[in-house]
Order: structure tokens, then sequence, then C-alpha cells
């Protein structure tokens, strides 16, 4: 039997700085006999890009993301619509593709499901020059990424003291939306570009949404009152969108279009990574261009 080169992208300082132990597991939990492992580590923002090309120029099979979100987005944007396929060692901070997709947590697990090589194929998104495979988003939840990028102390409590501290503050805005035959006008808190149904942290924004589906859910969030707050919450952490229908209001969108009524630059993330603010952006989806291993249960 040939084995498949396997190469592991590790960001050293993903979540907490979990993957210092990371190359003892792999060769202790991965098939010696079916793989040939590469161990590589990432130095600064982007790099992760640069050895995904490096590995397809060295006719790698199967790259690994051992990171969270930003670091699996860095990878998918080479290796989609190729034949290599994308294994995940969630140790990031939010870990929403992961927690979408069933990955287990642990990473003694995460490593042995490789070994079972099922793969599935998945829908990625294109927002302007940018892909990702889980969510990204305007507004609110985007300007709380850029202020928890500032911040030393990572972490669901540290993200969740950010929104406590500002969603009285930051102001709602009005947005076009165009798509090929329809030019909508909302009003809206945040928007997020939901391809999986993860914010992070196992928190739900779009609980219908789908990987395999060709579409994104836009989902347009208005700023909740001060007597709603704890509503608005509970939905999030109940992950049930009837809780607060008064407040979401979701579109499936395959190609569109959208900036504010005033062409301000907007803040935008994927997946809590924040990007340069811009004016206008431009989304649509990748249908099943990402393959990708998973456990045998439905995704």
């Amino acid at each position: 039997m040939t084995k498949k080169k396997i190469l592991f992208i590790v960001n050293p300082i993903a979540g907490k700085g979990r993957n210092k132990k990371i190359e003892s597991q792999i060769l202790l939990y991965l098939d010696l006999e079916k793989f040939i492992p590469e161990i590589v580590h990432t130095t600064h923002k982007g790099h992760a890009s640069d050895l995904a090309v490096q590995g397809l120029q060295n006719n790698v099979s199967i790259i690994i993301a051992v990171g969270g979100d930003g670091t699996i987005n860095e990878i998918i944007k080479v290796i989609q619509n190729t034949s290599c396929v994308l294994g995940i060692i969630p140790t990031g901070s939010g870990n929403g593709l992961a927690y979408h997709l069933h990955i287990p947590m642990k990473v003694k697990k995460a490593i042995q499901l490789f070994n079972e090589e099922h793969i599935e194929s998945i829908d990625t998104v294109t927002l302007n020059e940018h892909t990702y495979a889980s969510i990204a988003g305007i507004g609110f939840d985007a300007f709380i990424a850029e202020e928890f990028d500032k911040k030393k102390k990572r972490g669901f409590f540290s993200y969740f003291s950010l929104i406590l501290k500002y969603i009285f503050i930051y102001k709602s805005k009005t947005y076009l939306i165009t798509t090929k035959d329809n030019t909508y006008k909302i009003k809206a808190f945040l928007i997020c570009f939901a391809n999986s149904s993860q914010w992070g942290f196992n928190v739900k924004i779009s609980p219908e949404s789908s990987v395999q589906d060709g579409l994104v859910n836009v989902c347009f969030i208005k700023k909740p009152s001060l007597l709603s707050l704890p509503f608005f919450f509970l939905f999030i952490l109940s992950k049930n969108l009837n809780l607060v229908a008064n407040y979401v209001k979701i579109y499936k969108l395959s190609e569109f279009r959208i900036q504010t009524i005033d062409a301000e630059e907007m803040p935008v993330h994927l997946d809590g990574t924040p990007l340069q603010r811009q004016k206008e952006f431009q989304i649509k989806t990748n249908p099943l261009s990402l393959k990708i291993l998973l456990n045998r249960r439905n995704i």
C-alpha cells in the first residue's frame, strides 16, 4: 500500500497555545502505516497559505489545519477546487467550523479521525478577495472582532465582556443588498453571512445552515432593547431562532452585493478574524469546492 503524504500546518499560538505537544501526539495517534507526516509551524499571518502552496507543490494528499478558523481559511483558499483534502485539529478560540462538522475537540480523537479517511465535499464562500468556510459578518459582531483582536486575554468570557461593554453604544445601520433579481433595504445591528451554523464556542447564529446546499444564510439581526436583551442572549445560547423571531430575518442566497446606504466603510470579519474595513462586499458560494476529512455522521 502506498503511503499518503500528510502535512500538518500548526499555528503555535492558536487558542491558548495548546499546540506545544502536538508533534508527539501526531506521531502517537496517526496511523503511520497509511501516512507519511510532515509537521510545519506558522510564524506570521498568511503563512499557512504559503505553507499550503508548498504542500501542493510537494504532492501532499492531505493538509491538516492545527489551529482555529483563521488558520483553516488561510489553507482553504489554496486547496479548494483541488484534489487535496483538508483535515482539522481544532485548537483555536472559537472553532466554529469544527463544531458545526462534529469534529472532535480532543486532539487524540481528531487525529484518530484521519485514520478512517472518510472524505466529504463542502461549500466555501468568497467575500471580495477572501475565502471562508464557516461565518463572516459585518456590523456589531465585526466591530467586536476588531476589539477582541486587540486583547491579550482570549476566550469566551473575554469576548462576552466586550459585547456587554459596547452593545448599547454601537448604532444600527441601513444596508442595501443586491441580488440578480432584487434589491433589499434593511436596517440591521449586525449581519452574518453563514455557511455553517456557528459563531464559535458552540454558539449558533444560524441553526439551519448547511455546508452542502450551495447557499449562504444571510442573517439580519436587529438591535435588542434593554428589556429584551436577556431574551436575545437566551436565543443565542439556546440555539432557538423562534425565541426572538422579531429580531432575526434570514435570506438564503448564493450570490449578492452589500453596502451601507451612505456607502461608508464597514467593519468586517471572517470567522472572528477582523479584516480591513471596506465600503462594499461581493459574496458568492463555491458549491462543494472543498474536500474534507470527517466522521461518518451527517453534516
